[in-house]
């Protein structure tokens, strides 16, 4: 097995980076800077040049595209470009080839009314649109939310939860009905991998069946550091369009695959992101 990773610096890059490293995969990376670059020059010959000559002179049994932009302070181009067009054009010029385009989609995606809001989530909703569009050996790997790897940037919900926790300063948040599941990034990176991802196409959704309300999330954080008077449940508005209602359940597609506890799982990285920090 030999794997193209496209990006190099975003956490699930060096997740898929250190498992490969770990398990004695032949991988080689595109380097985010050179992505950044097509972008600023709005150079899409360029990027089809470069795949087209990489697999002239090697083939891949799976390219993984881990470049993207989650941050809503980021240019609304740079994230379309990282997010949307780049992994559908590079889709686009694979499909004649023999390699399995993995590509990481946003559970959220499920709910188009709240991801079109979301400069972040609509540039996800609408690679999976177009992807259904294209005949050819990929598949869109609907992740949920993140933690482990690389620090949490401060714009993500959890990321702001220990960030407050750290400085000792109040959280204010919305009322956090919301569902939402946490994977450690590492349990999510056996998906690239399992023997079933082969066969598959189309979309995936990676699910434990772990659901839960991000104000469980939060309380556990704060009591767990003995700070819950900082904690602010419902000084915020809450969203009207969001998941509020759906619980998951664990997808067998992805038997063999183990998941940790959440709340265990996010304590143990926040006390070890907020001691290294």
């Amino acid at each position: 097995m030999t794997v193209l990773v496209v990006g190099s610096t975003s956490n699930l890059s060096k997740a898929l980076q250190a498992w490969c490293n770990s398990h004695s995969i032949p991988t080689e990376i595109v380097p985010t800077e050179k992505l950044r670059y097509w972008s600023n020059e709005s150079n899409l010959l360029e990027l089809k040049g470069f795949f087209s000559q990489t697999f002239e002179l090697k083939k891949f049994t799976a390219v993984i595209y881990a470049s993207g932009v989650t941050n809503p302070a980021v240019s609304q181009k740079t994230i379309k470009d990282l997010n949307f067009l780049f992994p559908l054009e590079i889709t686009k010029l694979l499909t004649s080839t023999q390699s399995k385009i993995l590509l990481p989609g946003a559970f959220m995606e499920k709910f188009p009314d709240y991801a079109s809001k979301s400069t972040y989530l609509n540039s996800k909703l609408m690679l999976a649109r177009a992807l259904e569009q294209i005949e050819g050996n990929w598949l869109n790997l609907r992740f949920n939310q993140w933690y482990g790897g690389v620090q949490i940037r401060n714009h993500l919900f959890l990321g702001a939860v220990i960030e407050s926790i750290r400085l000792r300063m109040p959280f204010r948040m919305s009322d956090g009905l919301q569902l939402r599941e946490y994977h450690h990034i590492e349990d999510d990176i056996g998906v690239f991998f399992h023997p079933g991802i082969s066969s598959m196409r189309g979309h995936l959704d990676v699910t434990h069946g772990q659901s839960m309300k991000v104000r469980d999330v939060a309380f556990a954080l704060f009591s767990h550091f003995g700070l819950l008077d900082l904690l602010q449940i419902g000084r915020l508005p809450s969203a009207l369009e969001d998941n509020y209602e759906l619980y998951t359940r664990f997808n067998p597609q992805l038997l063999g695959l183990s998941f940790r506890e959440t709340i265990s799982g996010i304590l143990d990285y926040a006390s070890s992101a907020i001691e290294n920090r």
